[in-house]
């Protein structure tokens, strides 16, 4: 693609970020807050703008912004444009741990991200004393967004991974049952009648869609009484204590939540395939040494799993 010097030397390509800080901010202030400069210095940036795209771009009316049409096709592209500066300028042939200072933005469910990147995140900030890590909630349906907000990896069930980008296997997940370790009924395993009895709790964002499922479990977990909904896989312990209530989920995640309090975890009375979860980088992250290092550390740690590296890899 040829490149139109005489454009690119009538745009001030710091106009960038303000452009960045105007399409995402609900006000020319917070906008020139985000990038440290004053509202007149702000609004003689989005004068300028206005100039470089012909068009209104913005305009703030009763608190709300209300972005034009080009505004809204410019607002993703904008962001990307910023992430490619970012990793531009962060782009380093070495990466020494001991030493980097580094920010890691890494985008996950809450399941993955209690049982996961709990047991990962203090060996990590031990061998990286300078590292900072920032974890995001991801948005499963429309996942490949987290990278437009600067994510630099997306940790995820690989039937929900972005097409066309790599993916790096990182465990297997398996179903089992999380009991109150006092529970009166329960002993070391289920019959599938004696799990259709008991009354469940069930987390309103879990990570095992019906659709994963095979019609007959289908049909199965839609016959139990579901007595507790709750948002937060975190909010499970203290709500199956003391009750007759039975989860349905991640092995890893139960087994980890047991070991803190008294609970137990049991094979489902049913079978469901194995799960793998995948990490995913945006495209054109290349081989980062940074990223690299993470994702050894990822495995590193799921190797510790009985059984948590047993995957088929695709073909």
């Amino acid at each position: 693609m040829d490149v139109d010097d005489t454009a690119l030397r009538r745009l001030n390509l710091n106009l960038i970020y303000s452009l960045d800080a105007i399409l995402h901010a609900r006000s020319l202030t917070d906008a020139g807050r985000q990038i440290h400069l004053g509202q007149p210095a702000m609004s003689g940036a989005l004068r300028r703008l206005r100039e470089q795209f012909d068009d209104p771009l913005v305009t703030f009316t009763g608190g709300e912004p209300r972005l034009s049409a080009l505004a809204l096709v410019l607002r993703p592209k904008v962001r990307q444009l910023m992430q490619g500066i970012d990793e531009t300028f962060r782009l380093s042939l070495h990466f020494d741990p001991r030493t980097a200072r580094r920010t890691f933005r890494i985008a996950t469910g809450e399941a993955l991200e209690i049982m996961l990147m709990g047991r990962v995140v203090g060996t990590m900030l031990g061998k990286a004393p300078f590292v900072d890590i920032e974890i995001v909630p991801l948005d499963h349906g429309a996942p490949a967004s987290a990278f437009s907000q600067g994510v630099d990896l997306i940790i995820l069930p690989q039937r929900l991974a972005v097409p066309g980008l790599p993916e790096r296997p990182l465990m297997a997940e398996h179903l089992s049952c999380m009991v109150c370790d006092r529970h009166p009924s329960v002993g070391q395993a289920l019959s599938i009648d004696e799990y259709l009895a008991l009354p469940h709790a069930v987390v309103g964002d879990a990570s095992w869609p019906a659709a994963h499922f095979s019609r007959s479990v289908r049909e199965l977990l839609a016959r139990r009484r579901i007595s507790l909904r709750t948002s937060r896989y975190a909010a499970l312990p203290q709500l199956l204590t003391g009750t007759e209530l039975v989860a349905t989920g991640s092995t890893w995640l139960f087994q980890h939540q047991a070991s803190m309090g008294a609970l137990r975890v049991f094979k489902a009375p049913f079978h469901v395939e194995r799960d793998v979860i995948v990490a995913q980088r945006p495209a054109g992250a290349g081989d980062d040494p940074a990223i690299e290092w993470l994702l050894g550390q990822l495995e590193q740690a799921t190797a510790t799993f009985p059984g948590g590296r047993d995957w088929h890899r695709p073909r």
